[in-house]
């Protein structure tokens, strides 16, 4: 099970076609597989992976009505601040939402263009990475690793787990096979013409 567990990882992420996606779908992948083992169904990864797509779709619809709910909050409150003498705190409350959102004269339709245009050229460094999600990614950790071990207990499967995990041999049989071999293959091709592609398109 562990090493069909990685396999499905890495495949999880090859399917993906993209070296972006595929940078944390791997890991998300193992992770489907870890939620699998705890319940012992296939549909609580299902139902993990819907949410999480599902929470993606709602965002690019959330989003501008959040930018739009911005601009009214701006310009409501600069007249009630400045007849209350204030200026200065919708200054403060101007650059707070600038520093957020970007151009705020833009209108909602016209900011998530921006926005996705460009968002494929941010560029982070492995330090800013760890520094900006570092401690938040090991404070969710420990409480998944929670949930998942609540999860486990309660279905009965612990000490399935830490059989997986301790490497005991549970029917061994050949898990590289042709078609497994053939399928990695095939992905990583596809993901490296595709990276190729889009250097030599100019967007990346």
């Amino acid at each position: 099970p562990f090493l069909a567990i990685i396999f499905s990882g890495l495949l999880f992420g090859l399917m993906h076609g993209n070296l972006n996606q595929f940078t944390y779908t791997v890991v998300l992948g193992m992770i489907l597989c870890l939620i699998n083992e705890a319940t012992g169904s296939m549909l609580s990864s299902m139902l993990f992976h819907f949410i999480l797509n599902a929470s993606n779709v709602i965002n690019v619809y959330l989003l501008p009505w959040l930018y739009s709910l911005m601009q009214n909050t701006l310009a409501a409150s600069k007249e009630s601040y400045e007849a209350l003498g204030m200026p200065e705190l919708y200054t403060q409350l101007e650059e707070m939402a600038t520093t957020y959102f970007g151009d705020m004269s833009l209108t909602a339709s016209e900011w998530m263009t921006q926005l996705f245009a460009t968002s494929s050229q941010v560029s982070f460094s492995l330090g800013e990475v760890i520094a900006s999600f570092g401690l938040r990614a090991v404070i969710y950790t420990f409480f998944a690793y929670i949930v998942w071990k609540w999860l486990a207990r309660k279905n009965g499967r612990w000490d399935h787990i830490v059989e997986i995990f301790n490497g005991r041999k549970e029917n061994k049989t050949t898990l590289f096979t042709i078609p497994l071999t053939i399928a990695i293959a095939l992905f990583a091709v596809y993901i490296f013409l595709y990276e190729v592609a889009l250097r030599y398109s100019g967007i990346l």
